[in-house]
Order: structure tokens, then sequence, then C-alpha cells
């Protein structure tokens, strides 16, 4: 019998610094854990957005597999690609920077280098199947001309949050146009949640074509919790046996919101101290005012820890803190429910978490812009409760990446039967 050939499945996002990328976000790191286990069905390879070659052989060692073949770029063939697409097709390539512009409020050279490094790597790797995260790159794969099977993961729908738009108006797009217009370029779509499904409904006007829930996943060996650990970082960083460790990871951006937090710390003399793991542009401005409510001692900006050590802080913490304006479904969430903590969640984004009804018991949901806590609230009764965190980490194992990558591969042999 001949051998069987598998399809090909290129998969576009953008990979986590440690691994090369040049940024590290809740959607990068999904695409690191997600990716290789489409592997076992399909010759799979991943266009990293984010990654020079040069780093690039970070990612083997880190996910087992050496069968993934990564596409990034060297600014030397980008020069040489972009000079080529303009010399031969001049107009097309103006009309098409254009229309980045002008219909999805991206920056036009930027979408440009995108798009020609894509067409190579379409052409070197002919792929059956594109699996696009994020809306960012539906407009570039059209100015490819690919004709293909695509499905869209959509991680977020942040059109509607300020934070979102004043961010990424300072990185040159308006996200309001790139959303609306690249929404009607979507075949197929998996949402996170049923809260992301309902928006992408009202506020995309996305309908009439295939749509999966499909969760995030969490790396179970990866994230764990040790008690070994958390007494030995507890007596590191000075924390006594009774105090409480309230925890936030993620990039330091405003939208994530830690400045509210902060804030509502100090107005309601919330008892306990607060880590934040995580860099990015807000991180000066979060010291600042740290100093100035004099909260040096009750907040630590601990700065950017790697992925593979974070579950010694989620060992030692006692709660996690998801205090964002806006998310899609945050990974991080994931990460400290599969180490057992306790979850405290902005009320605004309630509707993102699609955790186990089981564990609903140790999520608490916040008003950010209250100024007062009485010792009798059921909130301050919820903090101090001691909890199982075993409870929590038994219901995760339906969360594991290979779960989540089996649901995606179900999804992508219907469509493409």
């Amino acid at each position: 019998m001949g051998v069987i050939m598998k399809r090909k499945l290129l998969v576009l996002g953008a990979l986590p610094s440690e691994l090369g990328g040049s940024y590290t976000t809740g959607v990068t790191n999904v695409v690191s854990s997600l990716t290789p286990f489409f592997s076992k069905d399909y010759q799979t390879a991943l266009f990293a957005t984010n990654a020079r070659i040069k780093g690039i052989k970070l990612w083997i060692p880190w996910s087992n597999n050496d069968s993934i073949h990564i596409y990034g770029y060297t600014y030397l063939k980008l020069l040489w690609l972009f000079l080529k697409e303009i010399f031969f097709r001049p107009f097309k390539s103006y009309r098409e920077m254009i229309e980045y512009r002008r219909i999805y409020g991206a920056p036009p050279l930027r979408m440009f280098l995108y798009q020609v490094n894509l067409s190579n790597v379409l052409l070197d790797f002919k792929p059956d199947i594109l699996h696009i995260h994020g809306l960012l790159l539906e407009s570039v794969v059209k100015n490819t001309g690919y004709s293909g099977l695509k499905i869209t993961t959509l991680h977020g729908i942040f059109s509607e949050d300020q934070n979102a738009i004043e961010f990424n108006k300072s990185k040159g797009f308006d996200i309001k146009k790139l959303y609306y217009e690249s929404a009607k370029l979507i075949n197929n779509l998996t949402c996170l949640t049923p809260e992301m499904l309902k928006k992408s409904k009202q506020i995309l006007k996305i309908d009439n074509i295939p749509i999966r829930i499909i969760s995030n996943g969490v790396n179970l060996k990866r994230f764990r919790f040790e008690e070994s650990t958390r007494q030995d970082y507890r007596h590191r960083y000075g924390i006594n046996n009774d105090e409480i460790i309230f925890l936030s990871v993620s990039s330091l951006t405003k939208r994530k919101g830690h400045m509210d937090f902060i804030r509502f710390m100090n107005r309601t003399k919330l008892p306990g101290k607060y880590w934040i793991i995580g860099d990015g542009l807000e991180f000066n401005i979060l010291k600042q005012e740290i100093k100035r409510l004099d909260l040096e001692d009750k907040v630590n900006l601990i700065g950017f820890i790697p992925n593979d050590q974070l579950y010694n802080f989620y060992s030692s913490a006692d709660i996690f803190v998801l205090p964002s304006s806006a998310e899609g479904q945050a990974l991080c969430m994931l990460e400290a429910a599969a180490t057992g903590l306790k979850i405290l969640v902005n009320k605004r984004i309630k509707g993102t978490l699609n955790l186990p009804k089981e564990i609903s018991k140790y999520i608490s949901y916040l008003d950010l812009n209250i100024d007062i806590l009485n010792t009798s609230d059921d909130f301050i009764h919820w903090i101090n409760r001691n909890i199982s965190r075993k409870e929590i980490i038994d219901k995760m194992h339906l969360y594991s990446w290979n779960n989540i990558a089996n649901i995606y591969l179900k999804f992508f042999e219907e469509l493409d039967s």
C-alpha cells in the first residue's frame, strides 16, 4: 500500500518572545501551545508574523515537536520581496496599500509586508487549510489570492472598548474599521465563549457561516500547584502564612485594569498584597501611581516571568485577579484555575470566563467603582474562606490542550470533508 499523504495546514499567528517572537500576549501563548497538537492529523506549518528566523530555533525544544515548519522573516528577505512586488506590480501594490488604510484602518506598509511574506509562504508550503488567529490577517489573506479552506479563531472583540481603541490607535490601527471590515471576510469561525459568539453576531454582524464555540486550553503539566514552591516563594518575598496574595498575570496595558485594581485596593483598604506579573507600556505609569499612593509595601510590580516559571507565582498566591475592562477568554485565568486559585473578576467581563459550573463558588465578581468594603460583606468572607485547591484543579482536565485540539480537529475535518 502507498503512503497516505497528510493534508497541509498552515497556521497564521504570532509567537511569544521566549520562542523568538517580538512580544508576548495570551494569544501568542495560545498559538504556541495549540499548534503542535495539529501535527498528528495534518502536515502543519506556522506563519509567525512577529518572529525573525534566527529566533525560531527556540520553538523545537519548547514544543518537543520538530515536524512543524516555522516561517518567520528576515529584514533582507522582506526588502527583496517588497521591491520585487513593487517593481512587477506597482499599480496593484499601490491600490492594496491604500485599501489597507482606507478600508481596514491598518498601517499600509506593515500590512503589505505581511502580504508579500505570506504570499511567498503560500507558494512554498501550498496549504490545503489556513487557520487564522484573530482578524488582523483576513485582508492580507484576501490580497494574496488564497482561495482554499479558511478557519478563523476570534480571540476577542475589542472594538467597543475605549482602552483598546486608544491603545491600537497609538499603534496605527483603527480597530473599529479593522474589526467590522475584516469580519466580512470570515468564511468559518471559532469563538472562545458563548458571550463572544453573541457579540460576533450583534457587533460584527457575522452570521450564516459555520461557527463553533471552542474554549482556550491550558498546559496542565506546566501550570500546576506545588506546596513546597508556595512556601519557598512566600518566604523569599517576605509573606506571612496568613497574608492574602492577589495576583495578576498579563501584559501591562490600560485595558488590563491593573491601575483600577490598585486604586480600588487603596480606596477600600482591601487587606492583602497585590503581585503584578508582566511588562508593557503601563509599567512606569503603574510604578509612579504605586509610589504616589504610598503602596510600595502592598503592591509588587514583579515584571516579566517566563511562561515555564509562572506556576511558582500561581502556587504562591491565594486569589487571581482579572480586572480587565474587556477580554476574549483570558488564558491566564485558565492557568490560575489549573493551579487551584480562586478567581476575582471585573463584573464587566463576567461573560468571558466559560469555566465549569462546579467551580463557580470559587469565582467572585467585583465592582471596581465602589469605595467602601464592610467587614460583613459576602465578598470579604469569600476572600478569607479557605478552599480546596485540588477541587478546582481536578475540574480543569477538560481544558487540556490535547482535548481542545481534538475539538478543533473535528471541526477542521467536518469542513474539509
